[in-house]
């Protein structure tokens, strides 16, 4: 992966905990100083991405609520000035 610590980029993999879920987030180690450009993917089958938000401070993504998303994961690469 790549350093989320640099000056512009910021990239992780997440994997939500369980149960029925339908939204969320993550908060950037250093907030940007305005909001960065960023590309959202969802690596696991069955989960309904209905879409996600960007902030200076963080990611929040939405999906459509499935009974026991046992680790979902998805990946996000952001892209601006921090």
């Amino acid at each position: 992966g790549y350093d989320r610590s640099s000056d512009s980029l910021s990239a992780a993999e997440i994997t939500e905990g369980t149960g029925a879920v339908s939204a969320c987030g993550v908060t950037f180690r250093r907030a940007y100083t305005s909001t960065p450009s960023c590309v959202v993917s969802w690596q696991t089958r069955g989960v309904s991405p209905t879409g996600y938000s960007v902030s200076t401070a963080g990611i929040q993504v939405q999906q459509a609520s499935t009974p026991n998303i046992a680790s979902a994961k998805w990946n996000y690469v952001c892209y601006g000035n921090q």
